[in-house]
This record gives C-alpha cells, structure tokens and sequence, in this order.
C-alpha cells in the first residue's frame, strides 16, 4: 500500500509541468519496491503526460498508481493598454486586405477598396480590360473620394465617365507601406 497523499490528475500550463514524485509504500509481507514510469501522448489537441508507479513485494502483491498531467496550451498575453507599436524599422505585418467586387449600383462601399489603408501610401493604380487596354487610372487612388467605381476614367477605349461592361478586369497597384517601401500588387476585379 503507497504511503501519504498520492498525486491527484492536474492540467497545467507548459511552462510549470511538475516532475515525477517519489512515493513510497509499505507492506506486511516483506520490502517494497516501488518503480515507476512515464508515457507521453495527445488528447483533444493537448500533450498529456501520465505518471505511473508500482509498488510490489516479494509475495508477489502489487498495487499501482496513476497521475494524469495535461498540458493546456499556454493563453495569449493581454497586450498592455494603447496596443503594442512595432519597434521603429519594423514593418506591420498586417497584409493588404483587397475588396475586388465592383458593382455600378449606388451605396458607399462599392468600389475597388484597399484596407488597412492607414498602413499604405501613394496608392497609384491602373485597372485593363480583358484585352490589356487601359480603362482607369489614379495617381492618388483612395484619397478624396478618388476609386474605382466602375466608369472609365481615361479616354480611348471607352469614353471617360461611361458605365464599364460587366466582366473581369485587371489592375495593377503601385504604394508604399508606412516605412516607404515600395511595393507592387496585382490582381483581378469583376465589375458587374
């Protein structure tokens, strides 16, 4: 029979996994020997650790004790008040977000959009038609209402100011991140 208090299943964090006990046990037939083990496995995801021990006699009794140690994985620190600022030459490493469906119908939010605009600047975008002619141009694109709305802006192809066919269109977007590296991005729109 093991002595004292045995260690009871416990989930713990990564960082304060407790290490084996040492328990003891005594008998009536004669000296115990108590050995003990250890298997790692997974369980919904989390590392599980499991404690054995066994303690047996020369009588051939025996009895056994298991721990079960489950590792939860570690909680994401609460960042201090105000957010965290990236150390100065650090670039954001939040990606460009592209809102690619244009549609001719009136409301606010319907224009080739870029976000997190903040993070960018100098936003120069050229949108072609499926035959690689040009049918929109901004040097300045999301600044001041100037997007792109699904009228032409540029003369040649189609008349400046005139509604664009619905299909598939291509841009290519020239900016800088908040660092001033320059960047280049391209894609595909549908305007319907």
């Amino acid at each position: 029979m093991f002595s004292g208090t045995l260690p009871a299943d416990i989930s713990v964090e990564e960082s304060k996994v407790p290490t084996q006990e040492t328990l003891t046990a005594m008998d009536n037939c004669s000296a115990v020997q108590v050995t003990k083990s250890q298997e790692n496995k997974e369980e919904d995801g989390n590392r599980v650790i499991i404690y054995k021990w066994e303690a047996s006699d020369e009588c051939g009794n025996k009895v056994t004790h298991e721990q079960k140690v489950t590792i939860k994985k570690s909680s994401k620190p609460t960042p201090p008040m105000g957010g965290v600022q990236p150390p100065t030459g650090i670039e954001p490493t939040k990606e460009m977000i592209v809102y690619n469906g244009v549609s001719t119908e009136s409301g606010s939010e319907n224009y080739l959009k870029f976000e997190p605009i903040e993070n960018y600047k100098n936003l120069q975008i050229e949108i072609f038609n499926e035959l690689g002619q040009k049918v929109y141009e901004s040097k300045n694109y999301q600044k001041n209402g100037e997007v792109f709305r699904g009228y032409a802006n540029v003369k040649g192809v189609f008349r400046k100011g005139k509604r664009l066919p619905t299909g598939t269109y291509f841009y290519v977007l020239k900016y800088q991140n908040i660092t001033g590296k320059s960047n280049t991005k391209q894609g595909y729109l549908f305007v319907r």
